[in-house]
C-alpha cells in the first residue's frame, strides 16, 4: 500500500518533506486526504501535529487518501482518527504535518533520512498542535477549569474550596494522559512557536495549560488536604501520587531547564548535553526504543557542537558492521548497537563513567512486540529502566520504586569517590583490539565483532576492590526501615546516642537536596523520633505524614528517598552501606576509575556483572586507603561480559587482556 500513496522524496533539494491536506467535511462525512511532496527551503505554511500512537497492534480504521484522481485506504490507529475527526474544519482544508502519515513509516531510509529533520519540522510549523485524545474522566471540566486558575485570585479560592475536589482531580488525570509520557513531545514542543492544546472538543493555549499544571503542582500540597476531608474520595491523601514525577511536571520542567530561550519564548540554544537528557528525561516514552536517544538527539547542547570527525573511532563503515557507530539517525541498526554507541559517546563526552549508574535503557520486555530490536542480551553497563527511581502504573500514577540515583546529574556528581584514583596504564597482548572511549584511557570497549560466544558487548575497565558484602538487612519495601538494621547496627534498643555512621548511611550523608552535606540537627531528629519506638520495623512513611515534629518528618523523607528498595549492609571490611536489592552476600564492592560511586559487582566464571551503584559509608569522597595493586590472572578471567552477569551484561572482565586493581 506505501508504494501506491507514496511519491519518492526528491533529495537532490535541501530538507524535503511531505504535507498532508485534511480536506474540509461536515462531522459525519468521510475523511479525506492527500499528501504533498515539498521542501521546508519553501517556507511552506502548516501546522504540526503532536499526539500519541498507541498500540501498534491496536485495531486500525482506514482513512482516504488521494493520489493522482485515484482514492486508496490507508489504515490508522484510533487516536489519530480521532484528532484528524476533530480537526478537519468545515469550511476549508487544514494542511498538517503528521508523522504516520507524512514519514513512509515503512521506509528505514527515508525514516533515517526524516527524523533528523523533525526539529526543523516543528520549528518551522506555524502552530503546534497538542492532542490530548477524545474527552474522558471529565476533561471538559478540567480545560474549562484551567481557565479558571489562571486569574491567581481565583486560584488563591480553588485550594481551599471543598466544592472544587473534582475540578483538581479532573486536572490532575489530564496531566496523566498519555502525551506527557511520550518522549518526542519535548523536542516538538520547545520548538514550537505557537502551541495549543485540544482534549475532544475543548482547547486551550499551552501557556495557559503550563501555568495551570505548575501552579497545581506549587500547592499540591494544600490541595491534597481536600481530599484528605473528602469522603467521596476515601479520604485519599495520596491520591495524585508522586508529584515530582507527574509527566506534565516533568515536561514543564524539562523544558525550563533545558534550553536558553528568547524574549518572545523562541529556542535560541540547547543548555545540556545528550546524556542530561536521555537519563533525565527517562520517564518519558517511545514506540520505538532506538528513539528514546534520537528523539532528543536535535536539541542536545553537545551533540551538534560535537564534529562527528571526532569521533572517528566511532564510524561505520556499513550500518551493523560495528557495535560502536557514530551516533547518527539509522533505523538499520538495533538497538543494542544504538545504546552502545551512546555509552561510548557519554563516557567520551563527560570523561565519567557515570552513566553506567544512570537508569535510561528501554527493556526488551516493555517493547514485547518489538523484540526483534534485540538481537542479544544488553550489557549490564548499559543501566535500563528497571532500575529507575519512578513508574508508571496502568491507572496512570507515577509512584516511587526505589531510592534516588546516587551518581546525580551529569556535570553535577554528589560524590567523588574514585578521587585520587591511582595511574594504572592499560596492558595489551598482541592481537587486542580495543577504542579507548575516555579521558585517561578511563574505558576500553572492543573494536572487533562479537563472536557467537559473546552474549553482550565488552569493556575494560580499571577498578579497586574495596570491601565484599558481608552482613546484609532485608529489602526496605516502600521505604520501610526494617528491624534487623536495627540490630546490625547494634542500636536495637532505639534508646541514646544512635550509631553516627548508622543515621549518616540512611541519609547517605547527604541533606535533603542531596547535595550538601546532612545538617547537624539531622541526628537529634533520628533520636527524637524513635526514642522509645520498640523493635519493629519502622513506618517511615506514617513519620512523614505525621511526625512529632517538622524537623523529624523533614529527615525521614530524606531516609525514604534514600533507602527505598535498597538493602541495609556490613562489609568485610566492618564499613556500613546501601546496596540494591538483589545484591548477595559474597559480591565484590569496587570503586572504577571515572565512577563517581561505589558499585557493587558480581563474579562470574569468565567475567563480572555490574549488580548497581551503592552507598559505603566511608568510601564516597575519595581513596585515602594505601592501595596494593594486584593483576588478576587471564586464566581466571573469561571471555566477554554477557548474559545474566557480566558475562552476559558485563563489566570488567574481558578476554586475556582482563586487568584489575584490587586493594588487599
Amino acid at each position: 500500500m506505501a508504494d501506491k500513496i507514496y511519491s519518492q522524496l526528491d533529495r537532490k533539494i535541501r530538507r524535503p518533506i511531505r504535507l498532508l491536506h485534511l480536506q474540509a467535511g461536515l462531522p459525519d462525512m468521510p475523511l479525506l486526504c492527500d499528501l504533498e511532496n515539498t521542501s521546508l527551503e519553501e517556507s511552506p505554511d502548516y501546522e504540526a501535529l503532536s499526539y500519541v500512537w498507541g498500540a501498534a497492534d491496536g485495531p486500525k480504521t482506514d482513512i482516504s487518501i488521494k493520489k493522482e484522481r485515484k482514492l486508496f485506504q490507508f489504515p490508522v490507529l484510533p487516536n489519530l482518527r480521532s484528532a484528524l475527526l476533530q480537526l478537519r474544519k468545515t469550511d476549508e482544508d487544514r494542511t498538517i504535518w503528521i508523522d504516520a502519515l507524512c514519514i513512509n513509516q515503512a521506509d528505514n531510509a527515508e525514516r533515517s533520512l526524516q527524523v533528523p529533520m523533525m526539529g526543523d519540522i516543528y520549528r518551522s510549523a506555524q502552530r503546534v498542535i497538542i492532542w490530548l485524545g477524545e474527552e474522558a474522566e471529565r476533561s471538559d471540566l478540567a480545560m474549562r477549569f484551567i481557565q479558571r486558575i489562571t486569574d491567581l485570585h481565583q486560584f488563591d479560592l480553588a485550594i481551599k474550596d471543598e466544592l472544587c475536589t473534582w475540578e483538581w482531580y479532573a486536572l490532575s488525570r489530564l496531566m496523566n494522559r498519555s502525551w506527557f509520557t511520550r518522549r518526542w513531545v519535548v523536542q516538538e514542543l520547545a520548538l514550537a512557536r505557537d502551541a495549543k492544546v485540544y482534549c475532544g472538543a475543548d482547547e486551550v493555549e499551552w501557556s495557559s495549560f503550563a501555568d495551570a499544571a505548575t501552579l497545581f503542582g506549587q500547592k499540591i500540597e494544600d490541595v491534597a488536604q481536600l481530599f484528605k476531608r473528602s469522603t467521596e474520595f476515601s479520604n485519599d491523601v495520596d491520591i495524585f501520587g508522586e508529584t515530582q514525577a507527574l509527566g506534565a511536571l516533568r515536561l514543564i520542567d524539562a523544558l525550563n531547564w533545558s534550553f536558553r530561550r528568547s524574549d518572545d519564548g523562541q529556542v535560541l540554544e540547547g543548555l545540556v548535553s545528550l546524556e542530561t537528557l536521555v537519563t533525565s528525561l527517562n520517564v518519558f516514552e517511545t514506540q520505538d526504543p532506538r528513539d528514546c536517544i534520537y528523539a532528543v538527539m536535535d536539541i542536545a547542547e553537545d551533540f551538534q557542537d560535537m564534529a562527528l570527525e571526532k569521533l572517528s573511532g566511532l564510524h561505520l563503515k556499513e550500518p551493523g558492521s560495528t557495535l560502536y557507530p557514530a551516533l547518527q539517525v539509522n533505523y538499520a541498526l538495533s538497538f543494542e548497537e544504538i545504546a552502545t554507541g551512546f555509552v561510548a559517546f557519554c563516557i567520551k563526552s563527560s570523561a565519567s563513567l557515570d552513566i553506567f549508574c544512570r537508569p535510561w535503557a528501554p527493556t526488551d520486555y516493555y517493547y514485547s512486540a518489538q523484540n526483534s530490536l534485540y538481537s542479544r542480551r544488553l550489557p549490564s553497563w548499559v543501566c535500563t529502566l528497571e532500575d529507575s527511581v519512578f513508574e508508571i502504573r496502568r491507572d496512570g500514577r507515577h509512584v516511587r520504586k526505589r531510592g534516588d540515583s546516587l551518581v546525580g546529574t551529569p556535570g553535577r556528581p554528589i560524590y567523588q569517590a574514585s578521587k585520587g584514583f591511582p595511574v594504572i596504564p592499560f596492558k595489551f597482548e598482541s592481537g587486542s583490539h580495543f577504542q579507548s572511549m575516555g579521558a585517561e584511557e578511563m574505558a576500553l570497549f572492543p573494536t572487533d565483532e562479537m563472536s557467537e560466544h559473546d552474549l553482550a558487548a565488552r569493556v575494560q575497565l580499571r577498578g579497586i576492590r574495596i570491601g565484599t558484602v558481608g552482613s546484609l538487612g532485608s529489602r526496605a519495601m516502600e521505604g520501610i526501615i526494617p528491624r534487623d538494621w536495627f540490630s546490625m547496627a547494634k542500636w536495637n534498643k532505639r534508646h541514646g546516642p544512635a550509631p553516627e555512621a548508622f543515621w549518616r548511611t540512611l541519609v547517605a550523608d547527604r541533606g535533603a537536596s542531596g547535595n550538601k552535606n546532612p545538617p547537624s540537627w539531622y541526628r537529634r531528629a533520628f533520636e527524637f523520633e524513635l526514642s522509645d519506638s520498640g523493635k519493629g520495623d519502622v513506618a517511615v512513611q506514617r513519620i512523614v505524614q505525621f511526625g512529632k515534629s517538622s524537623m523529624t518528618r523533614e529527615f525521614f523523607r530524606r531516609v525514604q528517598s534514600v533507602i527505598w528498595n535498597r538493602r541495609f549492609v556490613i562489609t568485610d571490611m566492618g564499613a556500613f552501606g546501601l546496596v540494591p536489592a538483589i545484591t548477595k552476600e559474597g559480591d565484590s564492592i569496587m570503586i572504577l576509575q571515572g565512577l563517581s560511586v561505589p558499585v557493587v559487582v558480581r563474579r562470574l566464571r569468565w567475567s563480572y556483572w555490574l549488580v548497581g551503584e551503592c552507598y559505603i559509608h566511608g568510601a564516597m569522597d575519595g581513596l585515602k586507603s594505601r592501595l596494593q595493586h594486584e593483576t588478576i590472572d587471564e586464566k581466571a578471567m573469561g571471555p566477554s561480559l554477557g548474559g545474566p552477569s557480566l558475562g552476559s551484561p558485563g563489566l570488567g572482565g574481558l578476554r586475556n587482556v582482563v586487568e584489575i586493581v584490587n586493594l588487599r
